[in-house]
C-alpha cells in the first residue's frame, strides 16, 4: 500500500480588524471646539510657570482681601489643621522601647521652645499662605535673642523662592529650587528681600539654603509637581461672579425713585422741517440733570407743575437670589473639600444626620492635611531641633527619637452620644485609650498619670469617684490598713 503524505498546509495570516473604544471627548465638537482652545500637553512644572503662578496668586491675594466668603474659608481652614498647635509625644528615645523620664523631659522642652518662638502662630500664617498662594514657605536658622534652643523657624512669602534670570533653562532648576537627578529638593534660592517690597530690590542678590533648612508646604496635585498652586484656582472665577451678583442686586435696589411727567411737550424742544407741516424730524433736546437730592427722616417735597414721583418697586434681591449663591458656594467649595454649609457658615437647611455627615467629611479632608503637615512640617523642624537639644545636654545626636503628633480633636455635636460610642469600643478592645485620646488632641499617658492624681487625691479626702463604688473603696482602705500594719 502506497502510503499518503501529509502535506502541510500552508496558512496565510490575515489582518484582525478591531475595534478601539471611541471616547467622544476626544473628538472635534463644533460647538465645544473653543472651550478645548487652551488645552495642552505640558508638564505639572512647565503648566505652573513663574509667570502664570504670579498671576494665579495675584489674583488670589486680591479676591481674598475683597471676599469675605474666600478670608473666612482660609481662616476656617488654618484653625482647624493647626488649631492650638501640635503636641509632641515621644515614643521610644533610644531604642529601647520602654517610657522614660527623659521623653518627658524632651516633651517640656520642646513645647517651651515652641512657646516662645510662637510656633502655632507661625503655623497658622503658613497654612493661610499655602491656602492662597498655593505654597509656603519658613527657613530654620539661628536665633541668639532665644534662650536654650536658638533654633527659630522664619515664614518666608513664596515670592522670595525665585530661580536665576537670563539663565540657560535648567530641568533641574525649577524657579529656585535645585533638584538632584531623582527630582529630591538640594537647595533653595531665596532673595534677600521680597520682590513686592516698595523699596527698591535686586532680584539678583540672593542666599541658597540647603533643603535640610527649609521648610516647603504644599499640596502635589499631579506628579513631577515641584511648586504650588493657589488652593483658588479653580474657583477664582466663581468667586468674581458671586461678587458681581451681590453688586448688581444692591445696585439695583439703590434706585430709590423715579420722577414722570405727563405735561406736553414744548414745541421749541422739536426742530420742524420745512417739507413737512407740524412734524418732527429732529430729536428732543437733552435733558438737564438733576441736582443730587441727600434723603432724611421726615423730607418732603414739592414738584413742578405736571410732574409726578414713584417709589420704585422693591423687586430686588429676588426669591432666587440666596439659592444662586448657595449654589455658587457649593460649586467653590466642591473644589476644597468644604461642604456648603461650613463654607457658608450656615446650616439652618441641614437635619442634625445631613450636617453630621457633611461635616465628617470635612474632618477626613483635615486628618489628610494634618498628616502632611506632620511630614512636611513638624518632622524636619523636630529633628532640627533635637539636634541642638542634644548637643546642649550631652546626648546623641544622631538618634532621633520615635515620636507622634497630635492636633486639636473635633468637638461632637452630642456629647453624650460620643461617650457612649467610645464606652463600647474601649470595652470591646476595637480601640484604645491612645488611639481616643489622640481623636481629642490628647496625650494618652498625660491622661491616665492625671487622672491617677485624681482618683488618689480622692481617696485621701474620702470622697467616692463615680467609676468605684462603695465597696471598692472599702477594699482599698482595708488594703491601706493591712500594709499600715
Amino acid at each position: 500500500m502506497s502510503k499518503r503524505k501529509n502535506k502541510k498546509r500552508r496558512t496565510v495570516a490575515r489582518p484582525v480588524i478591531i475595534k478601539a473604544v471611541s471616547y467622544d471627548a476626544s473628538r472635534e465638537p463644533s460647538g465645544l471646539r473653543n472651550h478645548w482652545a487652551y488645552a495642552d500637553s505640558k508638564s505639572a512644572d512647565a503648566s505652573l510657570s513663574p509667570d502664570v503662578r504670579q498671576k494665579l496668586r495675584n489674583r488670589a491675594r486680591y479676591e481674598t482681601a475683597n471676599n469675605s466668603y474666600a478670608f473666612g474659608v482660609g481662616l476656617t481652614i488654618a484653625n482647624n489643621v493647626v488649631g492650638s498647635g501640635p503636641r509632641l509625644q515621644v515614643l521610644d528615645v533610644d531604642g529601647s522601647g520602654q517610657e522614660s523620664d527623659l521623653a518627658r523631659t524632651i516633651e517640656w522642652a520642646f513645647d517651651a521652645w515652641a512657646q516662645e518662638v510662637r510656633l502655632a502662630e507661625k503655623l497658622r500664617a503658613m497654612r493661610f499662605s499655602r491656602f492662597v498662594d498655593g505654597e509656603s514657605f519658613a527657613v530654620l536658622h539661628n536665633n541668639p535673642l532665644l534662650s536654650g534652643v536658638q533654633l527659630d523657624v522664619s515664614p518666608i512669602d513664596c515670592d522670595r523662592v525665585q530661580g536665576e534670570m537670563n539663565t540657560i533653562i535648567n530641568p533641574l532648576d525649577v524657579d529656585g529650587i535645585i533638584l538632584d537627578e531623582w527630582g529630591n529638593p538640594v537647595k533653595y534660592r531665596v532673595l534677600d528681600n521680597n520682590p513686592g517690597d516698595l523699596i527698591g530690590n535686586d532680584i539678583d542678590k540672593a542666599k541658597y539654603y540647603p533643603a535640610s533648612s527649609v521648610i516647603h508646604w504644599f499640596r502635589r496635585n499631579t506628579a513631577e509637581q515641584h511648586r504650588g498652586v493657589t488652593e483658588l484656582a479653580a474657583c477664582l472665577n466663581l468667586f468674581a461672579l458671586l461678587r458681581r451678583y451681590t453688586e448688581s442686586v444692591v445696585t439695583a435696589a439703590d434706585l430709590a425713585m423715579v420722577f414722570t411727567t405727563d405735561a406736553p411737550e414744548d414745541e421749541t424742544s422739536y426742530q420742524y422741517g420745512a417739507a413737512s407741516q407740524n412734524t418732527a424730524v429732529g430729536k428732543p433736546k437733552e435733558a438737564v440733570e438733576f441736582p443730587e437730592i441727600q434723603f432724611r427722616k421726615g423730607l418732603s417735597l414739592t414738584l413742578p407743575d405736571g410732574w409726578n414721583v414713584s417709589q420704585l418697586r422693591a423687586e430686588q434681591p429676588t426669591t432666587v437670589y440666596s439659592d444662586f449663591k448657595r449654589e455658587l458656594l457649593g460649586e467653590i467649595g466642591r473644589s476644597m473639600q468644604i461642604p456648603v454649609n461650613i463654607i457658608a457658615g450656615d446650616s439652618a437647611r441641614y437635619n442634625y444626620a445631613s450636617g453630621r455627615l457633611d461635616h465628617q467629611e470635612f474632618q477626613k479632608q483635615i486628618r489628610l492635611d494634618q498628616a502632611l503637615c506632620r511630614n512636611a512640617v513638624m518632622t524636619p523642624i523636630f529633628n532640627a531641633w533635637y539636634r541642638e537639644w542634644a548637643l546642649i545636654n550631652g546626648r546623641d545626636r544622631t538618634k532621633i527619637p520615635v515620636v507622634q503628633w497630635y492636633f486639636d480633636g473635633f468637638e461632637h455635636v452630642d456629647p453624650a452620644k460620643e461617650a457612649n460610642a467610645q464606652s463600647v469600643r474601649l470595652a470591646s478592645g476595637s480601640t484604645n485609650l491612645m488611639i481616643e485620646c489622640g481623636k481629642a488632641g490628647l496625650d494618652w499617658e498625660e491622661v491616665m498619670q492625671q487622672r491617677a492624681r485624681e482618683i488618689e487625691l480622692a481617696r485621701k479626702l474620702g470622697i467616692v469617684q463615680e467609676t468605684e463604688t462603695s465597696e471598692d473603696l472599702e477594699d482599698d482602705e482595708k488594703r491601706d490598713s493591712d500594709e499600715e500594719q
